[in-house]
């Protein structure tokens, strides 16, 4: 890593004095910069400080003349394609406030984001329908899902 040590006087641009390459192993390294004059030629102090050139994937953070790097972490976000939500369904349950996708189908479910039963898609056509319709029972504070099977619908004469 590289690091700058900078000086001003008091009101002043701080200027680059020194630079230094540190290499290292483990979570410490230390430099010291040593015989640094305190008083500029004109007899006004300086002030001093160390600056680090950015590291890819690290933020800096600076306590006096401390350097801590924090190690940044991106997570990718995936690329999600949204599947196309079924149009031609069958009665939702009464407290269903929407639809996810689930083990490879649809199902109801309420604003906690508890499944209330399988979205009834019912087909655009008068071929025979399967409709699986859940319901979500509530008895003696114990909650469980039971599934019917509809049969419905006629089929077409060729």
């Amino acid at each position: 890593m590289t690091i700058h040590l900078e000086r001003r006087i008091a009101g002043g641009e701080y200027e680059t004095v020194d630079t230094i390459e540190m290499t290292g192993e483990g979570d410490t390294w230390t430099y010291t910069f040593q015989e640094l004059p305190v008083r500029s030629e004109n007899g006004l102090r300086y002030q001093y400080r160390v600056r680090e050139e950015e590291v890819e994937g690290y933020t800096v953070e600076y306590d006096g003349y401390s350097i801590t790097n924090v190690h940044v972490v991106v997570t990718p976000t995936p690329e999600i394609t949204p599947l196309p939500t079924p149009t031609n369904v069958g009665p939702k349950p009464e407290r269903a406030v929407g639809m996810k996708f689930q083990d490879g189908e649809w199902i109801w479910i309420d604003d906690m984001g508890v499944p209330l039963g399988v979205v009834a898609v019912t087909g655009d056509d008068d071929d025979l329908t399967a409709v699986l319709v859940g319901m979500a029972l509530f008895l003696a504070g114990a909650c469980g899902l039971i599934f019917t099977i509809v049969g419905k619908g006629k089929r077409k004469k060729a």
